[in-house]
């Protein structure tokens, strides 16, 4: 489950964007359902605004995550900096998996790591596995395995871990190989492939069916131009 995540020095986000799912101790019972986090949320503004561009966080980091490490040694990571500006990028995203709680942080330069950290939560948020360039510098009991693996400078030490079989990290892998977003570096793209699936799901689900038309109607009304984001994937509805 996705709970937050952003990013900083990022295409159009210069000082940084966050993106939370989380609800606040005020937020009404009936909204919450007795509930911490929301399933939906919609992000509305203007054309250009940068509603697209918070989904490409999380398609970056879907890809970063899932797929760096198939990309050639000499490669450098590609992202877009505010106006291709040198400076370090950040990232971060804030899940659960089976009910505990997982912080990543990512910090990029010139195409290259600097820096990941994975955090979990006991009863406070630690940190787990602290990676500084090439060397894991920090690392729980629970993910000795990692002693094993060679890092590069362009691949994450998920996708690395991923590719050498390690179970330790593999159910991180698996939530970051899970988000879905028609929203990507070059623009919109289509998330549905087979209409006639989608047809059937709306036949034989009339709830579907009936929530889906409701957000038809409302959205021109009251809600222009909204980005839906939900809990595991984010379909941009712009």
């Amino acid at each position: 489950m996705l709970l937050a995540y952003g990013a900083s020095n990022f295409t159009c986000f210069k000082e940084g964007i966050e993106v939370s799912f989380r609800l606040g101790k005020g937020c009404p019972v009936e909204i919450s359902k007795g509930k911490n986090y929301s399933n939906i949320l919609c992000v509305k503004g203007a054309n250009g605004s940068g509603k697209s561009n918070a989904l490409n966080v999380l398609d970056f980091l879907n890809k970063f995550c899932c797929n760096s490490f198939s990309t050639k040694p000499e490669e450098k990571i590609e992202y877009r900096t505010f106006f291709n500006n040198s400076a370090p990028s950040f990232f971060y995203a804030e899940f659960s998996i089976e009910k505990i709680e997982y912080r990543y942080n990512l910090e990029l330069k010139a195409g290259k790591i600097i820096s990941e950290i994975i955090s979990r939560k006991d009863k406070r948020m630690t940190e787990v596995i602290i990676r500084k360039e090439n060397k894991i510098v920090s690392r729980n009991n629970d993910f000795k395995e990692l002693d094993t693996i060679k890092l590069r400078s362009n691949a994450s030490i998920i996708s690395t871990a991923h590719q050498y079989e390690l179970e330790s990290i593999e159910d991180i892998y698996q939530f970051f190989a899970a988000i879905v977003t028609n929203e990507d570096s070059v623009g919109a793209s289509a998330l549905i492939s087979n209409f006639s699936d989608v047809a059937r799901l709306y036949s034989e689900n009339n709830k579907h069916f009936t929530f889906t038309k409701e957000i038809i109607v409302l959205s021109p009304s009251i809600m222009p131009n909204p980005t839906w984001l939900d809990g595991q994937t984010s379909p941009d509805m712009v």
